[in-house]
């Protein structure tokens, strides 16, 4: 079961200021996450909070970092997992962070966002560049292993509970 997080602690963990979490939700953009009066997170909304602030400091426009967000988010909390199991496994100080893992956006000749996971950047650039001859619009990366090693070093309790 995963570790739920305070607004405070996302704010400590993922930059995001509870004024902006509770904006955030107000605007839309994340749904409530109100528990008994409280408002509680998971592992993948603190992922989304990471990476929507990592958009942001690309200055990706706030919708679009949302939807970027919420397509990578599972995927870092997975990351965050395999990383702190086996941390917590090998119960010393120095560990491998997992194999390169990037999430890429880009939108398509008609405007639709599109993206994909790789671990191989230069492999995925040629390939998106044969698919869309040479013609594809900006695009923006999230190093998906980046982020989840800063959870697992900035969280400071377990990220699964019994």
């Amino acid at each position: 079961m995963h570790q739920t997080y305070s607004p405070r602690e996302v704010e400590k963990i993922a930059s995001v200021s509870a004024v902006k979490q509770r904006d955030l939700r107000r605007r839309g953009i994340l749904a409530s996450r109100n528990t008994e009066g409280h408002t509680k997170y998971s592992l993948p909304d603190l992922a989304f909070f990471m990476a929507l602030n990592a958009l942001s400091e690309q200055h990706v426009p706030i919708s679009v970092a949302a939807e970027m967000a919420n397509k990578a988010a599972v995927g870092i909390a997975a990351l965050a997992i395999d990383y702190w199991m086996r941390y917590v496994n090998n119960k010393n100080d120095t560990v491998e962070p997992p194999t390169p893992k990037f999430h890429c956006f880009y939108f398509d000749t008609e405007d639709r966002l599109r993206d994909f996971e790789t671990g191989n950047l230069t492999e995925a650039y040629q390939s998106q560049a044969v698919e869309h001859n040479n013609l594809i619009s900006s695009s923006v990366v999230l190093d998906m292993r980046y982020l989840a090693a800063l959870i697992v070093e900035r969280v400071n309790k377990p990220l699964l509970v019994d």
